[in-house]
């Protein structure tokens, strides 16, 4: 197995509760975006080389443990319309967060997903 699969895969009790909120969360989401990988994942991190904030988020998604699936904007049409947005974490199609994500700021709206 890879070792980007492996450090995805490391994470996945965290989020194992979560799974049944994504899929209320997800209905009416944009499957354009999705790919097999991202469904595997849950989380998708749309994000552009290159970018502070980008980097500061990856950062906050791995000091939670959260397996994701990072996606370029720039080399993806499907993600166009987060152009301006980046960093964008998806889950189940719908964004979670945008901008500056922080630690703070991930693990609030974990909190949120989990309560749904």
């Amino acid at each position: 197995m890879p070792d980007e699969l492996e450090a995805g895969f490391r994470g996945a009790s965290r989020v194992a509760g979560l799974r049944g909120a994504s899929r209320e969360m997800s209905s009416g989401g944009d499957s354009r975006a999705e790919s097999c990988t991202d469904l595997l994942f849950g989380y998708v991190l749309v994000s552009r080389r290159g970018c502070h904030l980008c980097e500061d988020a990856e950062q906050a998604l791995k000091a939670a443990s959260l397996p994701y699936h990072w996606r370029d904007v720039d080399a993806d049409p499907d993600l166009r319309g987060y152009t301006f947005r980046v960093p964008v974490l998806l889950h189940g199609g719908k964004v979670v967060l945008e901008g500056w994500i922080t630690h703070d700021k991930l693990m609030r709206a974990l909190n949120r997903i989990e309560e749904c």
